[in-house]
């Protein structure tokens, strides 16, 4: 009788499994989620690799799973036995969409019910799952045609090929268009904000198999004016050690008359949190200086001597040669409050074209000028 009974309850606990299986996918909920034993052993099994996954906890890996299992046909439900909080779903949102940067389809945005003790997340995707599919592939395409022309470069120099090529495609902007937050509009649409610009330049550093990550945080002096908003951008390890690339903040702005610059390029902790503020996880990154763009170009001065007013006057030549623009970052305030008034208020940047110029006559009647405040740069357009 006892072994009838026995029976009789597997019968029922077969057919109860088979009504869920049934219903499960309707309701986009995996019988494997709901009865997995704990956070740890989920993780455990997992075989993700990416950098930002890995700074994640392991609740937030977990969580990191189930959406990136959803990803596949874009289902929008997952659930777990407890409640992730609005900072750790940030975190692990940012983790995906930096780890997998073609995809252009996640939103950070979802919605949440609590029934019986768990907690059900509905997703939100951008695009369909076939559009989805389909600009993942572009831009795979693109990021392998634009790495395969800079394949005899050094890692750093990659770093700096992608800056200028991205700063050169698309503008910043702080639209709430969805494309905008996506690598696809930086590489085909032409603007991009701080979202879309670090996930087009992290997936053209994988592609190009160098070492880079995420930095999650907030913009002092944000170019709308509103101060501590949340902010991202890229940090890159080369042969030249790690520095912080802020390609939104070095892009054009498509609200107002501006130009790319390279003011943000491989910063240390130092100098980017001049104007940045760094979230405590992802501090420390960049300790050493000595690697920006003015650093290694030799237009970062010290001073402001007659031999940097004499390399002044060079850079001004070379731009009105090529139509271009000169660059140059000073050590402290005072040489750069120095500098801006002597090249600006007392006409010493004409002073130094006609001294330095060979062809008078390219000389342009006109000059535009760009200052960063708070990191000490002067740039100068001539075109």
């Amino acid at each position: 009788m006892k072994l009838k009974k026995a029976a009789a309850w597997l019968l029922v606990l077969v057919c109860c499994a088979a009504v869920f299986v049934f219903v499960s996918p309707e309701t986009g909920f995996d019988i494997r989620e709901l009865f997995t034993p704990n956070a740890e052993e989920a993780v455990a099994a997992q075989e993700y690799s990416g950098t930002n996954y890995q700074k994640l906890t392991v609740k937030e890996k977990y969580v990191y799973g189930l959406i990136c299992e959803n990803h596949e046909g874009h289902k929008t439900d997952f659930s777990t036995s407890e409640e992730v909080t609005a900072e750790e779903m940030t975190e692990v949102f940012t983790a995906v969409k930096f780890d997998f940067p073609e995809r252009s389809c996640f939103e950070d945005k979802y919605s949440y019910v609590k029934k019986g003790g768990r907690f059900y997340y509905s997703l939100n995707y951008r695009l369909s799952y076939d559009e989805c599919c389909e600009r993942s592939e572009k831009c795979r395409e693109e990021a392998e045609r634009i790495v395969s022309l800079a394949e005899d470069m050094s890692g750093y120099e990659k770093a700096l090929y992608f800056h200028d090529l991205l700063t050169e495609r698309a503008v910043y902007s702080d639209s709430l268009e969805d494309e905008v937050f996506t690598a696809y509009g930086a590489l085909f649409n032409g603007r991009a904000n701080c979202s879309g610009f670090t996930a087009a330049m992290a997936m053209l550093l994988d592609a190009a198999e160098v070492e880079n990550g995420i930095v999650l945080g907030e913009a002092k002096d944000k170019r709308d004016g509103q101060d501590d908003m949340l902010h991202v951008w890229n940090v890159v390890t080369t042969e030249r050690g790690s520095g912080h690339v802020d390609v939104a903040w070095d892009a054009g702005d498509e609200k107002c008359d501006s130009v790319s610059s390279h003011a943000y390029f491989y910063l240390s902790d130092e100098e980017i949190l001049k104007d940045h503020v760094i979230f405590e996880k992802y501090q420390g990154l960049c300790p050493d200086s000595g690697s920006s763009y003015f650093h290694v170009t030799g237009t970062y001065f010290e001073a402001w001597t007659e031999n940097e007013q004499r390399k002044a006057g060079e850079l001004l030549a070379a731009a009105v040669d090529t139509g271009g623009k000169a660059e140059f970052k000073f050590k402290n305030e005072g040489d750069y409050a120095s500098a801006a008034d002597y090249l600006f208020n007392k006409n010493g940047a004409y002073d130094l074209m006609y001294m330095f110029c060979s062809d008078k006559g390219k000389i342009p009647s006109e000059l535009t000028y760009y200052v960063d405040d708070n990191q000490y740069t002067v740039l100068i357009q001539l075109s």
